[in-house]
């Protein structure tokens, strides 16, 4: 995850790096469908071999991707001037909030979509598999999406869609039951789940540009927030949904203000002269 982006983009034309960035990251929907589809096969032979049978695939997949990657090093790039580092060391810090707040409104979605359709709607399990699955196919197409979109409008742009959809499917979620409007919210968080993070990346590289060392270092603490977060965001969820008995819309309601308070916080932080605006 920390890695494999910033060793992969320095060799890729900036123009496509957009669209490099969501191809790397169609890997987090793939697993996502992968887990709707061929993980409930794996149980019925027994536990042991459905970790067998994971730890084959992923070894299969590590031979089959090993001559693809990069002969050399990324190219070399000139340390960013101090002034720039200064005016770009803000704006990364609140990034890395919005960031860690971007895991808390995703974790209840992930942890409980299927059991909100199966229990909380009363509609069983089959009909939440197929909601999973949905979001999954999503989730293919999503780092293709949001990396394009970045790489045409500008990343922070990107970054606001993003944010606001997400509270927005999300407060959807909590509102309603009908089956139309849960399948296009599903559809929506599917879409972004993986294809944040290709936007995130890129707007890491929008803040420091001339600074290969720094890009790799901060998207390394980014990935450290989000993945913070998202532990203490399972273990606060589970405690609420059951401290207030199941309660779905609040569990919902809760991720959906962290998401409102991180995209307030990217409307407040004001602009660099240099940076891409909505076009």
């Amino acid at each position: 995850m920390v890695l494999v982006a910033t060793s992969i983009l320095p060799h890729i034309p900036a123009p496509r790096r957009g669209f490099a960035s969501g191809m790397i990251f169609l890997r987090l929907g793939l697993g996502v469908a992968a887990s709707g589809t061929l993980i409930p096969q794996l149980p019925t032979t027994g536990l042991r071999d459905t970790w067998l049978g994971l730890g084959v695939l992923s070894f299969s997949l590590t031979v089959l991707s090993w001559f693809g990657r990069p002969a050399t090093n990324p190219p070399t790039a000139q340390p960013a001037p101090t002034h720039k580092a200064e005016r770009g060391s803000l704006a990364l810090r609140v990034l890395y909030t919005q960031y860690a707040a971007n895991a808390l409104g995703l974790v209840p979605v992930i942890v409980l979509l299927v059991d909100y359709v199966a229990r909380g709607l009363g509609r069983g399990a089959t009909v939440g598999a197929h909601y999973w699955i949905l979001y999954g196919l999503a989730a293919i197409a999503g780092p293709i999406i949001c990396g394009s979109l970045g790489g045409h409008v500008g990343f922070r742009a990107a970054w606001r869609i993003g944010l606001a959809l997400q509270a927005i499917a999300i407060t959807v979620l909590a509102a309603t039951g009908s089956p139309y409007v849960l399948a296009g919210a599903t559809v929506i968080l599917g879409v972004l789940t993986p294809g944040i993070v290709p936007i995130v990346l890129g707007r890491i590289n929008e803040l420091v540009p001339d600074d290969l060392v720094e890009q790799r270092a901060a998207w390394s603490r980014a990935t450290t927030a989000f993945a913070l977060f998202q532990a203490l965001g399972g273990y606060g969820y589970s405690y609420l949904f059951c401290r207030f008995h199941n309660n779905y819309a609040l569990v919902f309601l809760c991720s959906a203000g962290a998401l409102t308070l991180a995209f307030i916080g990217d409307v407040l932080m004001p602009a660099r002269r240099t940076e891409p605006i909505l076009r």
